[in-house]
């Protein structure tokens, strides 16, 4: 029995179903990113664990309120080093970020952000680098870009990188590799990345993934 040997109402109903199944799938990044913030202003402080991703795009889009009257900045900020993420210092620097680009008082920001992850196989250059091709064709847009690997059953971060990209342009992101994870690389030869991107400033802030091959 094929699709359309189906009663009519079966048929919208299963039509139904799988609209309300891509909705529930959009809904979790950003049930996940007000959770961060919702919990950090209880108290100033995060008493949940939080993937890197999620905290990056809270610390983007935190409430001017929340920004300006509790510790959550510093809180945020403190959970994504120990999450792996780029250090307080390159956090700051980063557009939308609390008191820095794109913030109150800060310089403007297009709010145009998503951006797009080249798919093209890549290779490790000699000093430990991977150059990842991201294009901005709505806006300048400006985030961090986290690379990871699967490896024995699990992710295994790469590395990560704060990146800003013109608009209507493509820049070449350079992510240096711990010593550690260029060993795993070159010991494998090849490896699949999974690239994510959060980006923006404000409330627009969005999250981009993509996969390609790294060579070493």
């Amino acid at each position: 029995m094929t699709y359309s040997d189906y009663p009519r109402p079966f048929r919208l109903g299963l039509a139904l179903t799988a609209v309300v199944a891509g909705l529930a799938l959009a809904a979790p990044a950003q049930a996940a990113r007000a959770d961060v913030i919702r919990d950090c202003a209880e108290d100033g402080d995060l008493d949940r664990s939080y993937s890197l991703e999620d905290l990056l795009s809270a610390y983007l889009t935190l409430p001017s309120d929340v920004a300006g009257y509790t510790s959550c900045p510093d809180a945020i900020a403190r959970a994504i080093v120990r999450a792996g993420g780029p250090s307080a210092q390159a956090l700051a620097g980063l557009p939308g970020a609390p008191g820095g680009p794109g913030a109150p008082g800060g310089a403007s920001l297009s709010t145009s952000v998503r951006v797009t992850i080249s798919r093209r196989a890549v290779r490790l250059t000699r000093t430990g680098f991977v150059r990842v091709r991201v294009s901005c064709p709505r806006g300048r847009a400006s985030g961090v870009l986290n690379l990871r690997t699967r490896r024995r059953g699990r992710f295994v971060r790469l590395g990560l990188q704060p990146f800003t990209c013109p608009a209507k342009r493509r820049t070449i992101v350079k992510v240096r590799l711990s010593e550690k994870t260029e060993r795993i690389v070159r010991r494998q030869r090849r490896v699949l990345v999974s690239a994510s991107a959060v980006s923006g400033s404000g409330s627009s802030v969005a999250v981009t993934s993509a996969r390609f091959k790294l060579r070493a």
